[in-house]
């Protein structure tokens, strides 16, 4: 007994989690070199579009974008909205893939 009630009911409210906007370059050797600006590499909390830029360097020249290894375009500047994964994705993650020069 609870508080003389034969019992009781529990209400969990519960919020989605935030959206994060993660970036990474490939190769690895091109982070410092050619490189994604705003937001930097790593992670970012992200709401409505978000915009990410890779620059080219005197080594490494940016070749394309990918989400989750699926090639999303050629535009060194990338917009996205910020959305939750896709069914079958755990995250959302952005790659500017160079090339070296």
């Amino acid at each position: 007994e609870l508080n003389g009630e034969a019992s009781a009911v529990f209400k969990a409210t519960f919020e989605p989690a935030p959206v994060t906007w993660t970036t990474e370059v490939y190769p690895a050797e091109a982070t410092g070199d050619g490189a994604v600006t705003f937001p930097a590499s790593g992670v970012t909390p992200a709401s409505g579009t978000v915009s990410a830029i890779a620059v080219d360097s005197e080594h490494y020249t940016f070749d394309h974008w990918e989400r989750n290894g699926v090639s999303v375009g050629t535009n060194k500047i990338l917009s996205a909205e910020a959305e939750e994964p896709a069914e079958g994705e755990t995250s959302v993650i952005y790659k500017a893939v160079f090339i070296e020069a």
